[in-house]
């Protein structure tokens, strides 16, 4: 299966049109990547981070509670 795969992928390689999609799919990664990187690590979300990173412990005791009434609790 894997061998046939590889043929096809082969195959794939030599038609412009493949080539043409995998050369805007890597270029729509990488721009979307950078972006997200940009925007995760501006200046200005330094204080909502650290609020986050504080409050998360109390997001995650919630949930399990939630979860724990929800599907396990007896009725």
């Amino acid at each position: 299966m894997l061998q046939e795969t590889w043929q096809e992928i082969l195959k794939l390689q030599k038609e412009p049109r493949f080539k043409r999609n995998l050369t805007l799919l890597f270029l729509t990664v990488i721009t979307s990547s950078l972006t997200l990187a940009t925007e995760y690590y501006h200046p200005a979300r330094v204080p909502q981070q650290q609020r986050l990173t504080q409050e998360s412990p109390l997001v995650s005791a919630a949930i399990v509670i939630r979860t724990y009434e929800t599907l396990l609790k007896p009725k």
